[in-house]
């Protein structure tokens, strides 16, 4: 395609230089003027066609059927068949064999020959012939120079032999001779089968254009490597490949690209279609569609067993209180008040599962809105430890409660971080021993409020804190098999902090206490109310080591 547009450019400037020489005796002043720009505009026009891809047969042939009837006319009115602009007529062998190798270009200057033999008869029939001038060799000498200096410096010279790789023998591999700056210089092994288009396509900077743009800074990093010397270097890379047919679109596929530097220090690039790689991401991709209908299936049975359950819970809770009572007689047995008691909590226990299952499904599907207002911070911690207190001192827990002056009030859903306290605090209880210490702080700085709840407990290794966080995970060990709890809680207040905008970042170490810390802003999330409703992956998150010897996690 390359050396068909430069044909176009050359030929036109040589036949333009001959009518000049030619014309003025036949059409004078104005005439020459008009036929020369129109062969320069024709020429120059066809080139441009021809280097954005379309319609390259169409063009090329009207361009030699254009010649093969104008350059008779052109030798006729110089002086005929003896004339120097005669020899002109060697462009219609000379071109097209120069455009297209191959049986394609062989055709293509038979007919041009033939349409030429016809033209030229025509042309001595109608054209006087004119006198010969030795000026008229200027056209001709120097189409020949033009001719030469192709040959000399041809861009399709044989590419030369790698020792390193067999580039004749490679199935369904293109191998790309490159020249210093990295432009392709020849193409090898055909690339119509692997790209769906010419050779010339990929020539200069065609095969980097036709590279997804987020892949070109590995593809030159790659070549940078193989440029300075560090051998055999290759990487994987997306490229635009065209349709078996005009009305397929153009698509990306994965091909492993291959460096080589042979020993004539020629620069080699091998492309071939990454076929198993696009199988497994291909399958990888079906594999996360099935992974997330699986999960929305899951939401909606969850929410829907949770509703089923919610009714009958409340009826327990509400008619076992009411038997607690005495609203309708006395229980005679304390056995009775006992087993009903046992009822209650259980249904209690149980009602808050349910809830805390509704509240999880709701923040991973987005469905779970928020309404940020502001409120005092205070209220919110009083009242949590307040709940917490029967819990605490059934254990023999203390609970402290530290809160600056610059964290007294916040933008937020009160009732979410309220949860998220509760949360908190009931966890950090349930996993101290006796006599140990729970301490809330809130502190604000650059406009968020950082609430942590430290404990003194049983703490977690770095594979436990690797699990912890996830929706129904819990710490396998004898002291966990005596607290009750579905896992629950902190992957709550994970989606709550992900729905303000926050993070949850979590500090344990064995035998010395875990720390959870939510980071929320002070003025709120960007998008509150029904805006804030969005989906909340519940992915973990890699662990790191701290400086004191425990481990640090970050969600």
């Amino acid at each position: 395609m390359t050396r068909l547009a430069g044909s176009l450019i050359g030929f036109s400037f040589i036949v333009a230089s001959a009518l000049a020489l030619v014309l003025p005796r036949i059409a004078g002043a104005a005439g020459l003027l008009a036929a020369v720009c129109a062969v320069l505009a024709a020429g120059t026009l066809a080139a441009l066609v021809v280097a954005s891809g379309k319609a390259v047969r169409l063009l090329s042939g009207a361009a030699l059927g254009a010649a093969a009837c104008g350059l008779p006319l052109l030798a006729v009115a110089a002086g005929g068949a003896a004339s120097p602009p005669a020899l002109l007529l060697a462009a219609l062998v000379i071109e097209p064999l120069w455009a297209e190798r191959g049986r394609g270009g062989l055709l293509a200057s038979g007919a041009a020959v033939i349409a030429g033999a016809l033209s030229m008869t025509a042309a001595v029939l109608l054209v006087d012939a004119g006198p010969v001038h030795g000026w008229y060799w200027l056209p001709v000498i120097a189409y020949l120079l033009g001719v030469a200096a192709r040959m000399n410096f041809s861009p399709a010279a044989p590419i030369p032999a790698a020792p390193e790789i067999d580039l004749l023998a490679a199935s369904g591999i293109v191998a790309l001779r490159l020249s210093d700056n990295g432009d392709v210089a020849n193409v090898h092994g055909g690339a119509r089968p692997v790209f769906g288009v010419a050779d010339d396509m990929l020539l200069g900077s065609g095969f980097f254009d036709r590279i997804l743009v987020g892949d070109r800074v590995a593809y030159l990093c790659a070549l940078q490597d193989a440029k300075a010397g560090s051998g055999a270097t290759g990487t994987q890379i997306r490229v635009r490949v065209a349709g078996q047919s005009a009305a397929d679109a153009p698509a990306y596929r994965l091909f492993d690209i291959r460096f080589l530097v042979s020993e004539t220090d020629v620069l080699f690039a091998t492309a071939r279609a990454s076929v198993e790689a696009e199988r497994l991401k291909g399958e990888l991709e079906q594999a996360e569609h099935r992974c997330e209908a699986i999960g929305v299936a899951r939401n909606r049975m969850l929410a829907s067993v949770s509703h089923e359950l919610r009714t009958p819970l409340n009826a327990i809770i509400g008619f076992s209180d009411m038997l607690l009572m005495g609203l309708f007689g006395s229980l005679r047995d304390e056995r009775q008040r006992e087993y009903i008691t046992l009822v209650r909590d259980s249904g209690d226990h149980l009602l808050g599962v349910v809830n805390s299952i509704l509240d999880v499904s709701k923040i991973e599907s987005g469905a779970y809105s928020i309404t940020p207002e502001a409120f005092p911070l205070t209220e919110v911690l009083a009242m949590t430890s307040s709940m917490m207190a029967g819990h605490a001192q059934a254990k023999n827990v203390s609970v402290h409660t530290e809160v600056e002056q610059s964290a007294l009030e916040l933008v937020a859903d009160r009732r979410a971080v309220q949860q998220m306290m509760i949360n908190l605090v009931s966890n950090a209880i349930k996993f101290t021993p006796n006599g140990g210490a729970v301490t809330i702080r809130a502190a604000a700085s650059h406009g968020w409020l950082r609430l942590s709840v430290t404990d003194t407990g049983i703490g977690m290794a770095a594979n436990d804190l690797q699990r912890i966080g996830e929706p129904f995970t819990q710490i396998q060990n004898d002291y966990t098999r005596q607290s009750d709890g579905a896992g629950l809680g902190l992957s709550l207040v994970k989606g709550l902090a992900a729905l303000h905008d926050g993070t949850v970042e979590i500090t344990s170490a064995p035998g010395v206490g875990t720390c959870v810390t939510i980071m929320l802003p002070l003025d709120g999330p960007k998008a509150g109310g029904e805006a804030g409703a969005r989906l909340i992956p519940f992915g973990a998150k890699s662990t790191r080591e701290g400086t004191d010897g425990g481990f640090r996690k970050t969600a």
